[in-house]
C-alpha cells in the first residue's frame, strides 16, 4: 500500500489530531511502505536543510499545513451535518414513540364533515365521491363546524356549547359548556388572526367572544336580535344581522368602533345571510319574493338591492371567486343560483330539479349543497356549471359542514 505523504508530513509537524496520529503511527509500525516514505521525508527534510542557503527551494511542508489547514474546517462541518441529522432522526423517533395518538405522520387526505342533526354526530365524507367514512357522536342538536388549519381541529358547535374534534383519530373534547340552551338561529365564525370564536345569540342580544386556548369568555352587545355573522377574510370587520330591527352591525376588530346601518324594509321576511367579499365589504341576501340581494361596505355609500328571481325560497349564500352562489328549495324544486359578483345578476339556476338548503365551499371552485329534508349532498363545480355528485344518507339530516383540505399531520 503506496503511503499518504501529506499524512506523513502533517505526522512530522504534529497537525494531526489524536485519533489521526493513532492511525498514521499504527500504519508506519506495521507497513514497512509507510516506514520507509517516512525514513524518506527524514531525508528529504536533511537535504532541504543542506541546500536551503544556496538557493531557495519551495517550502512543501508550509504548501501541506495550508493544505491541512483547509481540510480540517470541512471535516468539523461534515461531522456537524451528521450529528445535526441524527439528532434530528431521534426526534423524529421521539415523537412517534411518545405520542399518545396511533396517528402516523403523513399527508392527510381532503374530508368533508358535516353535522347530522337527526342523530347527533359528525359525518366524515370522501369529497370526491361522497362516501360516508366515519361518523362521531357530539353534542345535542348540533349546528355548525368550523376547522382550525392552524391547530388542525374542528370547532362543533352545539346547543349546549363548543367542542373540539381532532379530523383524524375524531376524538371529541369540550371547549366550553353554557348554562342554558343556545337557540336555532345561533351563528358562529372563526378568527383565526386572534384565535377566537365569536358566537351570536338573539336571545341574549349579544355576541359571545371566546378565546380557543382559554375558554374565557365575553360578549359586547351587538342590536336587538343578532343572527347571521360573517369574517371578512383579513379579520378586520365582523358583520351581524339583527333580524328583528332589519339593520346591519359592523365591528371594526382592531379599533372597536361599531357601526349600523338600516336595511331596506319593503318586502324583506326576517331571514338573511351573509358572506364575506374581497376587502371590508360583505354581501347581504334576504328572504322575500322576490329575494334581494345587496352589496354592502362601510367605506362608501349604501348602494340598491338587486331583486333575484322569483321562485323557491333562498337559504344561505357564498362566494366563489369572482361568482356568488345561492342556495334554493321549497321541498321538491330550487337547485342554485349561480350570480355575477359585480352586476348581481343571475347566470344561471342550476339543477332546479333539486332542492337545496346550505353551502359548503370545496376547492377548485366547487360547493357542496346540503338538503336537511331529503338527507342528500351534491357536489357542484360553479365554474363548469356541473353537478359533480350527489348522495343521499339514509336517516341523517346534513344541516352544515366544512370541507378540510389536504395537508401535513403530525402524530399528538
Amino acid at each position: 500500500m503506496q503511503p499518504d505523504f501529506d499524512l506523513l508530513a502533517a505526522y512530522l509537524d504534529g497537525l494531526l489530531d489524536e485519533d489521526e496520529y493513532a492511525e498514521v503511527r499504527t500504519k508506519i509500525l506495521t507497513d514497512p511502505a509507510w516506514a520507509m516514505g517516512l525514513e524518506q521525508l527524514h531525508r528529504d527534510a536533511e537535504r532541504i536543510t543542506r541546500v536551503a542557503v544556496a538557493r531557495p527551494i519551495p517550502d512543501v511542508r508550509a504548501a501541506v499545513h495550508a493544505k491541512r489547514q483547509r481540510i480540517q474546517p470541512m471535516r468539523w462541518v461534515n461531522r456537524l451535518v451528521t450529528f445535526s441529522g441524527m439528532c434530528l432522526v431521534l426526534l423524529l423517533i421521539a415523537l412517534l414513540v411518545g405520542s399518545e395518538s396511533s396517528i402516523t405522520m403523513g399527508p392527510s387526505a381532503p374530508r368533508l364533515f358535516v353535522v347530522d342533526r337527526s342523530n347527533d354526530q359528525l359525518l366524515v365524507l370522501d369529497p370526491d365521491s361522497g362516501t360516508l367514512m366515519e361518523r362521531v357522536n357530539v353534542g345535542p342538536n348540533p349546528s355548525q363546524v368550523l376547522y382550525d388549519a392552524q391547530r388542525d381541529q374542528l370547532y362543533v358547535f352545539t346547543s349546549d356549547g363548543v367542542e373540539i374534534v381532532n379530523p383524524d383519530s375524531l376524538a371529541v373534547s369540550k371547549l366550553w359548556s353554557t348554562s342554558s340552551p343556545f337557540e336555532r338561529s345561533a351563528d358562529m365564525v372563526f378568527d383565526s388572526q386572534r384565535d377566537l370564536l365569536y358566537i351570536s345569540s338573539a336571545e341574549y342580544d349579544r355576541i359571545f367572544v371566546m378565546d380557543v386556548d382559554n375558554p374565557q369568555r365575553r360578549s359586547f352587545a351587538a342590536g336587538s336580535s343578532p343572527t347571521e355573522l360573517a369574517l371578512t377574510p383579513d379579520s378586520r370587520r365582523l358583520f351581524a344581522i339583527d333580524s328583528q330591527e332589519a339593520s346591519i352591525w359592523v365591528f371594526e376588530l382592531p379599533s372597536g368602533d361599531v357601526v349600523s346601518q338600516w336595511l331596506n324594509r319593503n318586502n324583506l321576511g326576517r331571514r338573511g345571510w351573509l358572506t364575506p367579499g374581497y376587502e371590508g365589504d360583505v354581501y347581504v341576501l334576504r328572504s322575500g319574493q322576490p329575494p334581494l340581494l345587496h352589496r354592502f361596505d362601510p367605506d362608501e355609500p349604501p348602494g340598491d338591492f338587486a331583486q333575484l328571481d322569483q321562485g323557491a325560497p333562498v337559504w344561505d349564500i357564498t362566494r366563489v371567486s369572482d361568482k356568488l352562489v345561492v342556495a334554493r328549495g321549497d321541498g321538491e324544486r330550487g337547485g342554485i343560483d349561480i350570480i355575477d359578483i359585480h352586476t348581481l345578476t343571475t347566470i344561471i339556476n342550476l339543477d332546479p330539479l333539486h332542492d337545496q338548503h346550505m353551502l359548503v365551499n370545496g376547492s377548485d371552485e366547487t360547493v357542496f349543497a346540503l338538503n336537511w329534508v331529503h338527507g342528500t349532498i351534491t357536489h357542484y363545480n360553479i365554474a363548469e356549471a356541473q353537478v359533480l355528485w350527489r348522495v343521499t344518507l339514509d336517516g341523517q339530516q346534513p344541516y352544515e359542514g366544512v370541507f378540510v383540505p389536504r395537508h401535513w399531520r403530525f402524530p399528538r
